[in-house]
């Protein structure tokens, strides 16, 4: 499955399969077809790995502070 999308920059942005996954990988030439699979599977894994840890930090971080605004109202209407 092949896909091109065309940017109003002039840029454009591909899928052109294992040749696509190579390139942005940049997968050295010269590995056998499973080698290659294999190297292109363990960056795609790494790369969501990371992507997972950065969105459970973030969501994380949201309820710390909403955690917070709760504890400092309440302390907040205490006072008054």
């Amino acid at each position: 499955m092949n896909w091109q999308v065309e940017f109003a920059g002039g840029g454009a942005a591909t899928d052109d399969g294992a040749a696509g996954t190579a390139a942005r990988h940049a997968i050295p030439a010269g590995l056998t077809h499973a080698q290659h699979a294999e190297a292109a599977g363990m960056l795609d894994r790494a790369f969501f790995a990371g992507y997972r840890s950065v969105m459970v930090w973030c969501a994380v971080s949201a309820w710390l502070g909403g955690l917070a605004v709760v504890v400092l109202l309440r302390r907040g209407d205490a006072g008054t």
